[in-house]
C-alpha cells in the first residue's frame, strides 16, 4: 500500500466522533490565532495615531519656538519620532497581511534568507483561492480588494512603475515585497523610538503563487488606472464648477468668442454645424459645449513593458537567491558588497534570470487576459438553450456519464447521438476513463450539427462554468473527432487544476501540464513573430497537445485537420500545420511529456476502460477529500498530546500530496 492510500485509510478508520473531535479543536485554536492577531493590528493602529498626534503637537511647538538648542533638539525627536512612524506603518502593512491571510485559509511561515536571516511570521497566501480573476475597473475603488491579493504599499508600486520586487524561491512559490525591496538599515539616533528590528532589513515580504503575484500586478495597476481617471474627472468637475459660478457677462466672453467652434470637440461638432451653432444664444450655447478645460486620465505605463530590472530586484536575488551574484563593472569583474552605481552592471546571472522572469510574467497576464475573455465570452454565450441541461438525452449517461443535446435545442437525432458516442468512445480509449469525472461535473455534449458554435466562429467550445463541450459537424466525422479530443483537453486541464486548488492544471507552469504547453508552444510549426496571444495562451497550448496526441496515436502520421489555422475548409496533416509541430519534436519531446502526465494522474484517469456501463466509480484522490486541511491542522494538535509516531508520519504523507 503506497502512502497516500494508508494516510487515506488511517484518516477514515480515526472515526467520525474523533474526527470531528480534532476539526473542532484545531477551528477553536484558529480562531483564538485569528482574534490575537487582529488585536496586535489594532494596537499598533493605536500606536501609530497615538505618536502621530504627538508629532503634531512637537511641531506646534516648534513653530512658535524662538532658535535655540532646545528648538534643534525638538527638530530631532521629531524627526526621530517620523521615522519610527513610518517603520511602524510598515509593521502595519505586514501585519495586515498576516490577518488576510489566516482568515482566508493562508497561514503564515519562517523563512530564512541566503545570508542566514530569519523573517518569522511571513504572510502566506498561496492556499487563498484565487478563482475571481475579473477586476471591474469602474468599480475597483469602492469594491473590497479580493482576498487572495496582498495589502501593498500603492505609492511606492506606482514610484516603481507599477512593478512588484518578486523572487521565486521554490516551485510555484515567490516571494513579493509588499513595499519594495531594501537591503538599507533604519537609523535612529536615540533609543526613545527604536525597535530591535529597525536595526536589520524590514522587507515586509509575503508568499504567493504566480498566479497571484500576476493578479496582483494587474490589480494594483488597474487600481492604479482607475485612480487616475478619477482624478481627472473631478479636476474637470472642479473645472466645470468654477465655470458654472461665473457670471453671464464672463460666460458670454468666453463662448461668444470668435473661435469658439473651432475649439469644441470633433464629436460635439458633428451634433451641430457652425453656422447653426452662432445662431445660438448663451444657454443655447451651453447646452453644447462649456468653455473650460476638460482633462483626461494620466497614461500610466508599466516598467514591465520596457524591461528595465530595478537594482532593488539585483539586491533581493542576492538576499534570497545566491549572495555571491555582485554587481559587475564594465569590464564584467564582480564588485563584492557594491549596491549599484553608474559604472556597474547586473551580474549575468541575475540579468538572465530577471528576463526569464519577465518573459514568464508576461505570459501568464496575456494567459490570465485569454481567460478573462473566456469568461465573458462563455458568460454571453452560455444560454440554457445551447449548452444547459434543457432538452438533454440520458442515452450515454449509464455507460459514457455525459448528457448529449442539439445545440439549438431540438431533439437530438439517433446519427448525431452515435457520432458523440463514437467520438468520445475513441477518445476515452487513448486518454483514460472518464466516467467518473464526467458524472461528477454532469457533463453535456453540445451537437451543433452542420453549424459553427453559437455566437462565434469556433468549430468547438469548453464551457466550465456549465460543464459544457460544444462540437460542431461542419468538417465532417475526423474533424468533429479531433475537435472533441480538443475540447476534452481543455475539461483534463480544468479538472486536474480544480483537484490541485487552481483554475487550470497550466496555470501552475512548473507542473507538468504546464510544461507540455510550454514545450509545445516553444516547438509549434509557425515562427514566434507570426503567432497571435490566442494561439500562444497556455491552456490552448495544452489542449492542441492532446489534441495532436490522440490524432497520431490513432491515425499515426496521417493524422490530419480538416480546418486548420493554416488552410480554413482544406485537409493538411496535422504534423505540417502551423499550430502544431512536426513529427521529431512530438516523438521526442511532447508524447513523453503527455504520457508522463496521464501516469500521475492515473488515480483519476484509469488506465483500464470498461464500457459495459458497469464500471465502479472509483475515488478520484485524496486530493479531493473535504476538510483535508483542516484534518491535517487537527492531527498536528492531536500530536502535540498523543506523541504517535504514526501520526506524525501521517501528517508527512497527507502534505506531501
Amino acid at each position: 500500500m503506497d502512502a497516500k492510500s494508508a494516510a487515506k485509510k488511517f484518516v477514515d478508520s480515526i472515526g467520525d466522533e474523533k474526527l470531528s473531535e480534532i476539526v473542532s479543536q484545531f477551528s477553536e485554536m484558529q480562531q483564538d490565532y485569528i482574534s490575537k492577531e487582529v488585536a496586535l493590528l489594532e494596537r499598533m493602529k493605536q500606536d501609530v495615531a497615538t505618536h502621530e498626534a504627538r508629532r503634531a503637537e512637537m511641531w506646534e511647538k516648534y513653530r512658535v519656538m524662538e532658535w535655540s538648542d532646545e528648538k534643534n533638539e525638538l527638530m530631532e525627536t521629531r524627526s526621530n519620532l517620523g521615522a519610527f512612524i513610518e517603520f511602524r506603518e510598515s509593521q502595519i502593512l505586514v501585519q495586515q497581511n498576516v490577518v488576510n491571510a489566516i482568515q482566508n485559509g493562508g497561514s503564515v511561515v519562517d523563512i530564512k534568507d541566503k545570508i542566514g536571516k530569519l523573517h518569522s511570521k511571513v504572510a502566506d497566501f498561496r492556499k487563498v483561492d484565487s478563482e475571481q480573476i475579473i477586476f471591474d475597473e469602474d468599480a475597483i475603488l469602492v469594491s473590497e480588494r479580493p482576498h487572495y491579493i496582498p495589502e501593498v504599499n500603492e505609492e511606492k508600486f506606482a514610484s516603481m512603475g507599477y512593478l512588484f520586487d518578486a523572487i521565486r524561491i521554490e516551485k510555484d512559490t515567490y516571494i513579493l515585497s509588499a513595499s519594495s525591496f531594501s537591503d538599507r538599515r533604519v537609523h535612529i539616533k536615540t533609543d526613545e523610538f527604536s525597535l530591535p528590528e529597525m536595526r536589520e532589513s524590514y522587507q515586509g515580504i509575503v508568499l504567493v503563487t504566480l498566479d497571484q503575484l500576476v493578479l496582483s500586478l494587474d490589480y494594483y495597476y488597474t487600481r492604479a488606472k482607475a485612480s487616475a481617471k478619477k482624478a481627472a474627472q473631478e479636476r474637470t468637475e472642479r473645472g466645470e464648477a468654477h465655470y458654472d459660478s461665473l457670471s453671464a457677462e464672463k460666460r458670454t466672453q468666453y463662448m461668444f468668442h470668435r473661435h469658439i467652434y473651432e475649439s469644441m470637440p470633433a464629436k460635439t461638432k458633428k451634433k451641430i454645424s457652425k453656422e447653426d451653432f452662432e445662431k445660438l444664444d448663451l444657454e443655447g450655447r451651453e447646452t453644447y459645449y462649456k468653455a473650460f478645460k476638460k482633462y483626461g486620465a494620466k497614461r500610466l505605463k508599466s516598467k514591465l513593458d520596457n524591461n528595465t530590472m530595478w537594482v532593488s530586484f539585483h539586491q533581493m536575488y542576492q538576499r534570497y537567491i545566491n549572495p555571491d551574484a555582485h554587481p559587475v563593472n564594465l569590464q564584467g569583474v564582480p564588485q563584492v558588497g557594491a549596491k549599484g552605481g553608474m559604472n556597474l552592471r547586473a551580474n549575468p546571472e541575475i540579468s538572465r534570470y530577471w528576463h526569464s522572469f519577465r518573459e514568464m510574467m508576461d505570459f501568464k497576464i496575456k494567459d490570465i487576459k485569454i481567460q478573462r475573455a473566456d469568461l465573458s465570452e462563455s458568460y454571453e454565450a452560455a444560454i440554457e438553450t445551447s449548452f444547459g441541461e434543457s432538452n438533454t438525452d440520458t442515452v450515454l449517461k449509464d455507460k459514457y456519464g455525459i448528457l448529449v443535446k442539439r445545440q439549438n435545442g431540438d431533439k437530438i437525432s439517433p446519427v448525431e447521438v452515435s457520432q458523440i458516442e463514437d467520438s468520445w468512445s475513441e477518445v476515452q480509449r487513448i486518454f483514460g476513463n472518464l466516467k467518473p469525472n464526467a458524472l461528477k461535473y454532469n457533463m453535456k455534449v453540445s451537437h451543433s450539427g452542420k453549424r459553427l458554435i453559437f455566437a462565434s466562429k469556433a468549430i468547438g467550445v469548453f464551457i466550465p462554468s456549465m460543464g459544457t463541450i460544444g462540437v460542431s459537424d461542419k468538417y465532417g466525422f475526423n474533424q468533429f473527432e479531433s475537435t472533441l479530443s480538443h475540447e476534452v483537453g481543455h475539461f483534463i486541464d480544468y479538472l486536474v487544476g480544480q483537484l490541485n486548488g487552481k483554475r487550470w492544471a497550466t496555470d501552475d507552469y512548473e507542473d507538468t501540464a504546464g510544461i507540455i504547453a510550454f514545450t509545445f508552444r516553444n516547438n509549434m510549426n509557425k515562427p514566434k513573430n507570426q503567432q497571435t496571444d490566442y494561439i500562444n495562451a497556455t491552456k490552448e497550448c495544452f489542449a492542441r497537445a492532446l489534441q495532436q496526441y490522440f490524432g497520431v496515436v490513432k491515425y499515426g502520421d496521417e493524422a490530419s485537420l480538416a480546418h486548420s489555422y493554416k488552410k480554413l475548409d482544406e485537409t493538411v496533416t496535422m504534423y505540417s500545420a502551423d499550430h502544431f509541430v512536426n513529427k521529431e519534436n512530438f516523438t521526442t519531446k511532447i508524447k513523453p511529456l503527455i504520457e508522463k502526465f496521464f501516469e500521475e494522474q492515473s488515480d483519476v484517469f484509469q488506465t483500464t476502460v470498461d464500457l459495459d456501463g458497469s464500471d465502479d466509480i472509483a475515488p478520484i484522490g485524496i486530493k479531493s477529500e473535504e476538510n483535508l486541511d483542516l484534518v491535517i491542522a487537527g492531527l498536528k494538535v492531536l500530536a502535540k498530546t498523543e506523541k504517535s509516531k504514526e501520526i506524525t508520519e501521517l501528517i508527512s504523507s497527507l502534505e506531501s500530496k
